[in-house]
């Protein structure tokens, strides 16, 4: 991750959304491999797994129609946070139950620890704890508009005290163990060690972007590959034998690399999915969260929900496939005869049918929230997580909204050094810089934001036009290059190269250039007026005044255009000889 921070020329939110799509978003489908593929677990889950598969469609478009998905995504926050806990704690109680301990103190104390450690690594990440808030209060829940920070630091400290206590009573468990029972479990130690060391690093990233990304693709790969892993163990120690579909995933040890081709391919087409419901519904960011949102709760749901009944070390198909020895009680649990499928059908409408419940509840919430409360939640946002680069972003919009524009432009400058890879506080400071005439921070702003976005056109266009103002033309010319090559289909960037060269006099090597721009954007006013203007100057006035009168017809209200249209008859006027 670091790597692709640094050399890809990819933003924070670009690395996050491909992730998103490629892992998170088909972070359900192994589970569903699994359900599907093996007899025993369909036989006995059919019900469910249906329901589960119809819950798809209304999970991702329902929110997303009725305007709700910054809600669902709400619900998705909430439920990931304790589903990568009980993912921590159910490997830790795998490995603990193959060294021999089964024990129910033994269990509650590693739940308790699971739960307490990754609750005091997330309410120590400022980041993380913005990204909570803002999503309860996108729901119409500022529940953190109650807290104060003399109050959350107390939070903070409580929480870490009981980690402390909590690793004590840890270590003393497995002492007693060893003594005891001579049970040693050092993979769940490892296991726990390095899963909340990668936690705690990643957390601390002022980008929520980067700290999201850390977290999910850990997660998601910890579960990929014990997916797979267990399907193979089952196929070797089980006696059943599975569809030929399932055999070539985990029968071979090649079978992983289509395993991973398959969660790839419906990544993919949740961002196909992602990308079309952002150009129906409108180019407004808000609604791409709407999208993003739905899919997100929607997979989250489904892998948690599948996940429930078919990863039960209790049942006889898990234990024996990851070799845990069998006991009276389980194997009589095993032996007893599977539910009603109706029964598992109804369980699976009302596990799916609370979410979305919730979800129309808090909706119809946050559409009452006035826009000064949300102001005052995002203040107070910004004093309890100050480290969030995304809290000091969001202050700082709310204060140019209200024309204070010292404390916009603090909290943009605190945002940016927060973090530099984050590019929306250096383009909303280098418009301020533009407004202001602050030409020199102008430049300096745009030139923060392309390194943060190298691949951004529009950042580019931004920068090369700072330059040109200020006439550092070989410096412009080279963005305004970049910019066509990033974006051959934006107009800007080819009038902007043009003007360049206008000003240097070359009026040949302007002029294909604005004729490209013209091209590409038949309302680009700019565009028309530099061309017909060019063009005069070199004598060909009859072209100029048709492209101007063209442009005209279709845009009668254009002064700019009226004007040179004027001035360019007038000059043609002036040069005719006189009549004899």
């Amino acid at each position: 991750m670091e790597a692709l921070w640094k050399w890809s020329g990819l933003s924070d939110l670009a690395i996050f959304s491909i992730l998103f799509g490629l892992i998170v978003t088909g972070h359900h489908m192994p589970g569903w491999i699994r359900a599907f593929g093996e007899p025993e677990v369909y036989r006995r889950h059919k019900g469910r797994l249906w329901v589960s598969v119809f819950a798809i469609p209304a999970l991702v478009v329902l929110p997303t129609a009725f305007g709700l998905g910054a809600v669902a995504l709400t619900i998705a926050a909430t439920f990931d946070l304790w589903h990568v806990a009980m993912q921590q704690h159910g490997f830790g109680r795998i490995y603990a139950a193959k060294a021999g301990d089964r024990e129910r103190r033994s269990a509650r104390l590693d739940l308790a620890c699971a739960l307490v450690w990754y609750s005091t690594v997330v309410a120590w990440s400022d980041s993380w704890m913005q990204a909570i808030a803002r999503a309860f209060r996108k729901a119409g829940l500022p529940i953190f508009d109650v807290l104060t920070p003399a109050s959350w630091a107390a939070v903070q400290w409580a929480m870490l005290g009981a980690s402390a206590l909590l690793a004590a009573a840890y270590v003393a468990n497995a002492v007693r163990l060893w003594r005891a029972q001579r049970i040693s479990t050092p993979q769940k130690h490892l296991l726990h060690a390095v899963a909340f060391a990668v936690l705690m690093w990643s957390y601390q990233a002022p980008s929520w972007y980067r700290a999201n990304s850390v977290q999910n693709l850990f997660h998601a790969m910890q579960y990929f590959f014990m997916v797979w892993i267990y399907g193979n163990l089952s196929i070797r120690r089980d006696s059943t034998r599975p569809g030929s579909f399932y055999r070539a995933l985990f029968g071979k040890r090649g079978g992983i690399l289509l395993f991973a081709f398959l969660i790839g391919l419906y990544g993919l087409g949740a961002i196909a999915l992602s990308s079309s419901g952002y150009r129906l519904t409108g180019v407004d960011a808000e609604r791409t969260a709407q999208v993003i949102g739905s899919i997100g709760i929607a997979s989250l749901l489904l892998h948690f929900y599948v996940d429930s009944f078919i990863w039960k070390v209790r049942s006889k198909e898990v234990r024996k496939a990851l070799a845990i020895r069998e006991d009276a009680p389980a194997a009589e649990a095993a032996s007893a005869a599977p539910a009603p499928q109706w029964r598992g059908a109804l369980h699976a409408m009302a596990y799916f049918g609370v979410p979305a419940l919730a979800i129309a509840f808090l909706g119809a919430r946050g559409r009452s929230v006035s826009p000064e409360r949300e102001r005052a939640a995002i203040a107070r946002e910004t004093e309890l997580f100050p480290r969030s680069a995304m809290a000091r972003f969001a202050r700082a919009q709310t204060a140019l909204q209200q024309q204070d524009t010292p404390t916009g432009r603090a909290e943009l400058e605190a945002a940016l050094r927060l973090a530099p890879s984050f590019a929306g506080p250096a383009r909303a400071l280098t418009e301020l810089d533009r407004r202001e005439g602050n030409h020199e921070a102008e430049i300096e702003h745009a030139r923060a934001a392309v390194k943060a976005e190298p691949k951004d056109g529009e950042l580019r266009y931004l920068f090369a036009t700072a330059l040109g103002r200020q006439k550092r033309l070989d410096q412009a010319e080279a963005e305004y290059r970049d910019v066509i090559r990033l974006r051959p289909g934006f107009a800007g960037g080819y009038e902007g190269l043009g003007v360049l060269y206008k000003w240097r006099g070359e009026l040949d090597r302007a002029i294909p250039l604005f004729r490209k721009a013209a091209s590409l954007d038949p309302n680009y006013s700019a565009a028309y007026c530099d061309l017909a203007g060019a063009l005069a100057t070199v004598g060909q006035t009859s072209e100029a005044l048709a492209i101007l009168h063209n442009f005209r017809q279709r845009h009668p209200e254009d002064r700019l255009a009226a004007d040179l249209e004027r001035a360019i008859q007038v000059d043609a006027a002036g040069k005719r000889p006189a009549a004899q």
